[in-house]
């Protein structure tokens, strides 16, 4: 996985739309920006917790159950695993994207 600096630089490198089209399909299952937030989040959360669901809870002091059920929803509503390395690392650049200003749009 790449974290950090790494990624945002790879996250730097990609095109606008390009940018645009990857946030739009992951989070397309969403209906609102505040479980786009939420899920953001919990993504960001066990990045920073090295995919540890001890430390995750900890940090935001919830039941390892709770982090694991969001984690479960994450995967559910965008169809990638936050568990899988390879999700997990589409999924922080999309935290980025988020973090930099980007949002849904309809096209």
């Amino acid at each position: 996985i790449v974290f950090g600096y790494n990624m945002e630089l790879l996250v730097a490198s990609i095109s606008a739309d390009c940018k645009q089209s990857i946030y739009n399909h992951t989070f397309r299952n969403y209906k609102t920006d505040k479980q786009i937030e939420e899920s953001v989040d919990v993504i960001e959360n066990y990045i920073s917790a090295n995919r540890s669901l001890k430390r995750a809870a900890e940090n935001t002091f919830m039941h390892e159950n709770t982090v694991q059920q969001r984690l479960t929803k994450i995967h559910e509503l965008t169809g990638y695993n936050p568990r899988e390395a390879k999700d997990l690392s589409l999924l922080h650049a999309v935290t980025l994207l988020h973090r930099s200003g980007t949002r849904r749009t309809d096209a």
